[in-house]
């Protein structure tokens, strides 16, 4: 596995990021932004009450149960919601932000894995729906800000 940082790139900075925070938030999730063919896989999330970012499209992961490695969280979470398992992850880093639904800080861990050699055999487990994106619809579809601005980061770093 990689292990490197989102660094900064032309594009603006996330308008909801914070000062260096002084502690690491307690709540931290783990979400892969996954891609094949060019394209980025989003889930549409389930539109009910009591579930974070109703109605829109996201990323695939949540949040790190006790004793899980960030790795371990995104590769767990990543099989339950589509039943695969890429052959691998990249570790990009993290991103700390304020969550309205949660009412705190949450530190976000950022993976990405290829998955043409196993989206055939996905099953959408968790969910409305799921779709592949080209980078230039992204910004018409409902995505929660993090995830938006990081898959973007993490296509210009790719493509520059």
């Amino acid at each position: 596995m990689v292990h490197r940082r989102l660094r900064d790139t032309s594009i603006e900075p996330f308008p909801y990021e914070i000062k260096q925070l002084d502690k690491v938030p307690r709540f931290q999730t783990a979400h892969a932004i996954l891609f094949m063919s060019g394209r980025y896989i989003f889930q549409l999330r389930s539109n009910k009450p009591g579930i974070a970012a109703p109605g829109m499209w996201s990323l695939f992961g949540g949040k790190i149960k006790k004793g899980e490695k960030p790795l371990q969280a995104v590769q767990r979470e990543v099989f339950e919601e589509l039943t695969i398992k890429p052959e691998e992850y990249e570790q990009l880093g993290h991103v700390d932000f304020y969550s309205p639904y949660e009412k705190q800080y949450i530190r976000t861990w950022l993976f990405a894995a290829n998955v043409n050699n196993v989206w055939d055999s996905h099953r959408l487990r968790e969910g409305e729906d799921v779709k592949a994106f080209n980078i230039q619809k992204i910004d018409d579809i409902n995505i929660p800000p993090v995830m938006k601005d990081s898959v973007k980061r993490f296509h210009t770093e790719r493509h520059n």
